[in-house]
């Protein structure tokens, strides 16, 4: 605490809003990381569920014309 009453007072705010700016960055980091990737991975996931049921309905319907598949 004897090196921040040394500080001038400009140089006490841009320690103090280098502060606030980290630590807005590192919340937004773990907010990022905890809450948006997952509910992104899991419409990913939803998507390409439905892309491969489409597409193996599209693959049964081309089969039972030819005859080719059951």
């Amino acid at each position: 605490m004897h090196l921040l009453s040394r500080l001038n007072f400009q140089t006490k705010i841009i320690l103090i809003t280098l502060a606030m700016v980290t630590l807005v960055v590192i919340t937004g980091a773990v907010a990022i990381d905890r809450v948006i990737l997952p509910a992104i991975e899991a419409d990913v996931h939803d998507r390409t569920w439905k892309v491969a049921q489409g597409v193996l309905a599209q693959i049964r319907e081309i089969g039972t014309g030819t005859g080719m598949l059951n």
